[in-house]
């Protein structure tokens, strides 16, 4: 015998020598081309885009039938009993095509993340930094963080083998959406008593902190909030100051007076609050008041503050002024119209006076709830300094109450509100008809800032802003921290 042929499907496919046993067909049929991959998927809004898809499963490579063939110096002898045979499936890769229009190979993978997608912006809230908010540090947070999502982002997936790539999958479409979780966070403490220069301290390094080392006497820090974007994009806000509570009056983190939701966002909105202040400028408006025609429309003022309602009396405002309503005497709102604060509403406004030195609502109609529990504007000013130009903004105080000051209008008393950083303490003047609320006690107040005298006052006395406690609802009294 001098050799073998090899039949593949009645055809030679190979001639061997005497000696071979074995023989790889290296000719023999691979598998089709895979199906197109389903269920393919991008992520919508979350910190990562993810495409997916499901897995396919190369197909089967054709059977084909084998025989050997002896062969002889003289004649080939009978051809071997028929065997089936095919290659092994080849496994099956993926590609994904990228917004670009290219192909990238993810080998075996499932999934594919873009780590080039865009990430979209973001944006920083006011921040909330402690200011006499405990005794041993500061603590750090921010109001909001706010995220746009980026651009989408539109891809396909084919698989392939050795035989080549299937038919592009159906389109998905994904875009990226930052969260807390995919960002970066460091407060800095860009100043404080003692401290040479800046420093960013490690243990600050999330979007809520503590600073356990604020200086513990009290002094004044500034803190920056620095906030990077797995793009290496950083955004900052800041100074904002910061102590810790030295005077031993911390203030009530709990307590939020009439505020349900605290916000530091100024209001946006035009309600037409400024043409009652445009029509009342325009009279000589008499003790008695003055009839408002055509009634004046007010819609969409947010209600910031209740005093007395019983008494008709509540604080309502927009993005250009806090008005004051008083309602006299026969014209107050009944109970099952009882105004709540955060609620916005729409009323007609038929008459003004001057009460005390300041512009009133003593008369409404047709009053409308259009909205209940909205954020209310409340500004901190623990160690600022309070000014005329916030009346009846609702402001945030913390501090020890100082000395008597007498009494000032009864059965109101006065005296000083010590309150801020050590050696930059601010001192105002807290009115209030509370008998628990005297010297050496500490206050949280959270209400409207009052001024005296007030705008429309004819005293020759120079305004004055001072926290005023018309209604116990606006402070909270609380024993010192020795």
């Amino acid at each position: 015998m001098i050799g073998y042929r090899v039949l593949r499907d009645g055809s030679t496919a190979a001639t061997l020598a005497a000696e071979t046993t074995e023989w790889l067909d290296e000719g023999a049929s691979s598998s089709p081309v895979p199906d197109v991959p389903a269920e393919v998927e991008a992520t919508v809004d979350a910190s990562a885009l993810v495409v997916s898809w499901q897995a396919v499963a190369s197909p089967e490579a054709p059977l084909h039938e084998y025989r050997v063939v002896p062969l002889f110096e003289l004649e080939d002898g009978e051809p071997s009993p028929r065997r089936l045979g095919r290659r092994a499936a080849s496994a099956a890769a993926y590609e994904v095509r990228l917004p670009g229009g290219s192909w990238l190979s993810v080998g075996s993978a499932l999934s594919f993340t873009d780590d080039e997608a865009p990430v979209g912006s973001f944006a920083i809230g006011p921040l909330e930094v402690g200011r006499a908010a405990a005794v041993d540090g500061v603590p750090l947070d921010v109001e909001w963080m706010r995220y746009e999502p980026g651009a989408q982002r539109t891809y396909a997936v084919r698989a392939v083998n050795a035989s080549g790539a299937s038919a592009a999958s159906a389109e998905a479409t994904g875009r990226r959406l930052l969260d807390d979780a995919a960002m970066a966070f460091q407060w800095e403490r860009v100043s404080a008593a003692g401290q040479a220069g800046s420093v960013r301290p490690p243990a600050l390094s999330s979007r809520v902190a503590f600073d356990e080392e604020a200086p513990s006497n009290g002094g004044r820090a500034e803190y920056r909030l620095h906030v990077t974007a797995p793009d290496g994009t950083e955004r900052s806000r800041g100074p904002a100051m910061g102590f810790v509570a030295w005077r031993g009056c911390p203030e009530v983190a709990t307590f939020g007076g009439q505020v349900e939701t605290a916000t530091q966002e100024p209001r946006t909105w035009s309600s037409g609050l400024a043409e009652v202040q445009v029509y009342a400028d325009g009279f000589d408006i008499p003790a008695a008041g003055q009839l408002v025609s055509p009634a004046i429309e007010i819609n969409g003022a947010q209600v910031i503050a209740v005093e007395r309602f019983s008494d008709g009396r509540f604080r309502v405002a927009d993005g250009e002024r806090v008005l004051r309503v008083q309602l006299e005497e026969g014209h107050r709102l009944s109970n099952e119209d009882r105004v709540e604060v955060g609620q916005r509403i729409s009323f007609e406004v038929t008459r003004v006076g001057i009460v005390g030195g300041y512009l009133v609502v003593t008369r409404l109609r047709n009053l409308v709830v259009n909205e209940e529990d909205g954020s209310v504007q409340v500004l901190p000013r623990t160690g600022d300094a309070l000014v005329v130009d916030e009346l009846d903004q609702v402001v945030r105080v913390t501090g020890r109450v100082g000395a008597y000051l007498g009494t000032c209008g009864t059965p109101y008393h006065c005296y000083l509100l010590e309150h801020g950083p050590r050696n930059a303490e601010r001192t105002d003047i807290i009115r209030t008809n509370r008998t628990d609320v005297v010297s050496d006690v500490c206050v949280t107040f959270i209400g409207p800032l009052n001024v005296f005298p007030g705008p429309y006052s004819s005293s020759s006395q120079d305004p004055q802003a001072r926290v005023e406690v018309l209604d116990h609802a606006w402070v909270w009294r609380t024993s010192p921290v020795e």
